[in-house]
């Protein structure tokens, strides 16, 4: 098996509708969790798990790295606009962030 052998496989993963819109899914479930001070990764894959029994596994595997990809991300969202940190990971943002957006920088700072 050869590299481009390997590289059209994993392109043919890679294009399929139902991994796509998964992925975009898992994205958005992933910033609300994360902008959402309390929830977090493991909230929202809680949350999704009786979802997840119900799926593929390769469309529920994206599904959840997605959401989790993003989640620290979504996380710097309330802790610069309203100093509220959603969790251990987004405790320094506060810091510079929002000093920021009281300053009226928050476009800046996001």
């Amino acid at each position: 098996m050869t590299f481009a052998d390997i590289l059209s496989s994993a392109a043919t993963i890679f294009v399929d509708p139902a991994l796509l819109s998964a992925m975009v899914a898992g994205m958005s479930m992933g910033m609300v969790f994360g902008a959402a001070p309390g929830l977090g990764a493991k909230m929202g894959i809680l949350l999704l798990m009786p979802m997840l029994f119900s799926m593929e596994p390769a469309v529920g595997l994206v599904l959840v790295l997605s959401m989790h990809a993003v989640i620290h991300t979504g996380g710097s969202i309330s802790s610069i606009l309203f100093g509220v940190p959603g969790g251990a990971a987004e405790a320094a943002t506060v810091l510079d962030g929002f000093p920021l957006a009281k300053s009226g920088r928050a476009a800046e700072a996001l």
